[in-house]
């Protein structure tokens, strides 16, 4: 019984770093000048370049003009890039997009931000 009680019970240095990780995050949500909301949402994408190759991200948030990447390679900024942007029913949706910036993002990461230009149809 101690032992199901302590799992439960948050430890206090723990509590205080994940409360100022989400504050960050709320602040440099806040700070971004937006014409649109993004929701947060966390989906594998696979950026398809013009010659074939793919490169694996995650997305950190999405709205109906664009999307942030998160991936362990830096983007080139000069080619539009369809990205697959997997779903948890169906198969993966692919939109073409623009990449507008990208930075370094801790010291193994990147961060990427995509305006979205048309939905690729299927044939």
């Amino acid at each position: 019984m101690m032992r199901n009680q302590m799992q439960h019970a948050a430890n206090p240095e723990i509590d205080r770093l994940i409360q100022q990780i989400v504050k960050e995050d709320a602040n440099y949500a806040l700070t971004e000048m937006r014409s649109v909301h993004r929701e947060n949402l966390v989906v594998p994408v696979t950026l398809v370049f013009s010659d074939g190759s793919t490169q694996h991200t995650h997305s950190r948030n999405i709205s109906s003009i664009g999307i942030c990447l998160i991936g362990t390679e830096s983007i080139p900024i000069n080619e539009l890039v369809d990205l697959e942007i997997y779903r948890l029913k169906g198969s993966p949706s692919r939109i073409v997009a623009d990449p507008r910036w990208c930075k370094p993002f801790g010291s193994t990461y990147f961060m990427s931000g995509w305006k979205f230009v048309q939905l690729k149809r299927s044939h």
